[in-house]
């Protein structure tokens, strides 16, 4: 795209229209819905499509191994009427040119453009499709009235020669019958080019209208063209994509010649993958020029940067995949856009589960991208021909359409693949196959999210595209995928018996099995009574269980109140009843967990956000970025690389960054629900989140917060190095009195320290490990409940007054007020006072400040228990 950005001054294309139809995705919402769910869109062809060829037995050239594939089954449904074209052209033609027509007015209305939207000038628009000139319905039927009955007629005169003219001409009359019909009006759906034609012509477009047929690579190489176009000033606006909406069995008989059709299922990248499936289906995006679509208030899905094209040469031969050419197209693509392969995030790869295939797609990417830096991989790996087959000419589109809404949403899309394909050797390369639906962090605002997408097609043509999220001001975030993993229901009644009345309604509606989300919102729309039942059900049938349940217990008159471990709460609320008040309670250090919040991340923007500006806060950090031990790839990790994660994640380095970040995120999601707590209560660093909680650590803007927590891990990195802090086990000891404890650990001096005493019978010790094994065997054998932590907790020796005087930098600029809610630290001495409605903590009294600090500093102290200190002490 290099050669031709100079025309316009940007190669930069957006797109801001879609529509998809794939196997069991009527429509773009589904199609991404069943991604983030990881459906398998494989199912049995009809009955009628393979007849008698499907015999997984066979060996003859005109068999078929499978009769599985992505099939579109009853979705491929089209309206003539509403496109002003008879039924009759529609009964015995392919389904591609009709539902093409249908796909692109949805993706047009999706861009706000069409009937009664936006206008848009339709002389200026062209439509590119990538469509293959191969067999299908239309043709096959066209081959059975001629061919077929004429060759079937010959073979009866020859086997049946007293047969007459007369029985033969019936015979050929009730052979037509039984096929679709074949009018002069379906001849033009014979016709490959009038697919783009047709559209053009039912839609009133003017601009160029023609197919592409690079096969598998299709519908790339016409975005590739459509960007051309826009980038040329040809057109406004262009229609790309691809269209594979009928395959008949005589298509899969050629790749059942071949050898890559599999009998069991499509798995790319699986150590299982044994061959691919053939899919139908159709992907079709508006382009338009970014800038244009900026200034004139256009939603962006994402932006296409541009596109690298290239062939295998001479290979072994056209068919079979080669490294060198696939690795000149994507090769080509950094070249000619700048990007630096290192940014890309997540590529959709052509991933067909044909072994050799895939393999030589590995290696062809890292033959580009380099090999892996550090334990940990840097980008997202997988294909949707997993979930909806190999769809030929639609296939680009199928993969870019899933990559742009990863974009869009910010979610690293699943594949289905259950076991890496070792042959791979992923381990050694920045790439990890992602089988797992992710947020996708990113922290990075100079630099948007980035995605590749690849596409190599039979006759060695081979694409990669590269793209990258809009990150424009006016972008909003909106979730296309809506099923959660559970709804929370409510109905509430004046009076029990009106309450059950209300149970006996919704589950009459349930039977016509309603969306779980609507029943939900609608039933939160309705008055508030006195009696109030809440369910929490996974689906409808979870839903009906639940309601047969809670009605049984509602029969017991003597229960104004009841609450079951499957979900179901009830309670009365009489007229005395006064709104409980809400504590928060906010965790420390050693409440972290792989995955913490990542279901949260994928549906509330504000949530992933935290983790976002986490990994900002790292940026140029020695340590890997927190995402990638807070978030891990689900595959790609050695052994060696899990125990990186893990202790990485436990550290003091990440671990209480991630516990602070998790717990900001959940209180200000609880905040957007109108739950805002009444007091604040932290644990350990907890106090921390408690102080930015309750309004106290004020800031413009979160970037702010997030960089004063980087400040302060470089801080502690800079004691570290000055051998002012030492790392060891912690070990929870309980059930022994403290002063039993320091009995034992006495004549150990330095080499064993009270950590944290925490109340009277429980303390945590730090020590090197081999005192703290022994000491561990010791205090079980005395009764006492032992826990070695899963922390590697630097403690501050017993030079804390440099680290205090070092943290002056740290706290000094920070800004302080008084809480929007009082946020309590459990009292440590008497003389601690309350002011009650603006107190952030119980303040220390000046007389006391300094002897506490001196006594806190005269002893071991976790470095953030000491950041804490500092805080109390800006503010008092």
């Amino acid at each position: 795209m290099a050669s031709t950005a100079s025309a316009s001054g940007s190669a930069d294309i957006a797109v801001i229209g879609m529509s998809a139809l794939f196997a069991k995705a009527a429509n773009l919402q589904a199609y991404w819905q069943n991604i983030c769910d990881r459906v398998d869109g494989i199912s049995e062809a009809d009955p009628a499509w393979s007849q008698s060829a499907y015999d997984p037995n066979s060996t003859e050239n005109d068999r078929l191994c499978t009769n599985q594939g992505g099939f579109l089954h009853d979705l491929a449904h089209f309206q003539p009427a509403e496109f002003g074209i008879m039924p009759r052209a529609v009964d015995g033609g392919g389904p591609d040119q009709y539902l093409a027509i249908q796909l692109v007015k949805q993706a047009l209305a999706d861009a706000g453009y069409g009937q009664s939207l936006k206008p848009f000038k339709n002389d200026r628009t062209g439509v590119i499709l990538g469509y293959g000139s191969y067999m299908n319905r239309g043709f096959a039927n066209l081959l059975q009235h001629g061919l077929v009955i004429d060759q079937t007629l010959d073979l009866l005169r020859q086997i049946a020669p007293n047969l007459g003219e007369t029985t033969l001409a019936e015979v050929r009359r009730g052979l037509k019958s039984s096929l679709p019909p074949f009018t002069p009006e379906m001849c033009p759906g014979l016709v490959p080019n009038n697919v783009t034609g047709r559209v053009a012509n039912r839609l009133d477009l003017m601009g160029p209208n023609y197919v592409v047929d690079a096969a598998c690579a299709a519908s790339l190489i016409s975005v590739h063209l459509g960007m051309e176009e826009l980038v040329r000033q040809r057109c406004d606006l262009v229609i790309v994509g691809g269209v594979n909406a009928s395959t008949p069995a005589p298509i899969s008989m050629i790749f059942n010649q071949l050898g890559a059709l599999t009998r069991e299922q499509i798995r790319p990248f699986d150590a299982a993958a044994s061959g691919t499936l053939l899919g139908e289906g159709l992907g079709i995006l508006v382009l338009k020029r970014l800038a244009e679509a900026e200034a004139e208030g256009d939603r962006i899905y994402a932006v296409l940067k541009g596109i690298g094209c290239a062939s295998d040469g001479k290979a072994l031969s056209s068919v079979a995949p080669r490294l060198e050419g696939e690795a000149l197209a994507i090769q080509r693509a950094y070249d000619e856009t700048g990007i630096d392969p290192a940014s890309i995030g997540l590529v959709e790869a052509h991933g067909t589960s044909i072994p050799l295939g895939d393999v030589t797609e590995i290696g062809s990417l890292t033959h580009v991208f380099g090999s892996r830096q550090g334990l940990l991989p840097s980008c997202a790996l997988g294909s949707v021909k997993s979930m909806v087959a190999h769809c030929t000419t639609a296939a680009g589109a199928a993969g870019l359409i899933k990559t742009i809404l990863a974009l869009y949403h910010k979610v690293l899309p699943p594949t289905l693949c259950d076991q890496v394909n070792p042959d791979l050797q992923i381990e050694n390369t920045p790439f990890y196959i992602n089988n797992q639906t992710r947020p996708w962090i990113h922290g990075d605002r100079q630099r948007p999210r980035r995605a590749a997408v690849n596409s190599f097609g039979f006759g060695g043509i081979n694409a990669h595209a590269i793209l990258e999220e809009y990150k424009g001001s006016k972008q909003v975030e909106q979730q296309l995928h809506s099923r959660w993993a559970s709804e929370l229901l409510v109905i509430s009644a004046p009076s029990r018996s009106a309450l059950i009345a209300r149970i006996h309604q919704l589950q009459r509606h349930l039977s016509q099995t309603p969306a779980l989300a609507d029943v939900a919102y609608s039933l939160s729309q309705a008055p508030t009574g006195r009696c109030r039942l809440a369910i929490v059900a996974k689906n409808v049938e979870d839903l009906q269980v639940k309601l047969v349940a809670a009605t049984d217990k509602l029969t017991d008159l003597a229960r104004d109140r009841f609450k079951t471990r499957s979900g179901i709460t009830y309670r009365e609320i009489d007229e005395t009843h006064q709104a409980a008040k809400t504590a928060l309670l906010f965790p420390g250090e050693g409440a972290q967990y792989t995955h913490m919040l990542a279901d949260l991340c994928l549906v509330f923007p504000g949530v992933r956000q935290w983790f976002d500006l986490l990994d900002e806060a790292f940026k140029g950090s020695p340590q890997p970025v927190p995402s990638s031990v807070i978030f891990p790839a689900p595959t790609g990790l050695s052994a060696a690389a899990h125990q990186f994660a893990s202790e990485q994640l436990m550290g003091m380095d990440i671990g209480p960054a991630a516990v602070f970040v998790s717990s900001m995120a959940l209180f200000e999601l609880l905040q957007s629900f109108g739950v805002t707590g009444d007091a604040m209560i932290g644990h350990s660093s907890g106090e921390n989140s408690a102080l930015t909680a309750s309004g106290m650590v004020t800031y413009e803007e979160k970037s702010q917060l997030i960089e004063k927590m980087g400040q302060f891990n470089q801080i502690i990195q800079e004691m570290e190095a000055k051998g002012l802090v030492k790392r060891g086990v912690l070990l929870a000891v309980g059930g022994i009195a403290t002063n039993a404890v320091q009995q034992v650990i006495g004549p150990l001096g330095d080499r064993v320290q009270i950590a944290m005493d925490n109340c009277n019978n429980q303390v945590i010790l730090f020590g090197e490990p081999a005192e703290m094994s022994a000491l561990h065997e010791q205090f079980k054998q005395q009764g006492g409940m032992c826990t070695v932590l899963p922390l590697t907790g630097p403690i501050i020796r017993l030079t804390l007054q440099k680290l205090a005087l070092r943290c002056d930098a740290f706290t000094t600029p920070l800004r302080f007020k008084s809480a929007i809610r009082p946020s309590i630290a459990a009292p440590a001495v008497p003389a601690f006072q309350r002011t009650p409605t603006l107190c952030v903590i119980w303040r220390l009294t000046s007389g006391l400040r300094q002897c506490a600090l001196e006594n806190l500093c005269s002893s071991s102290m976790t470095r953030i228990s000491v950041s804490l200190l500092k805080l109390a002490r800006a503010v008092t």
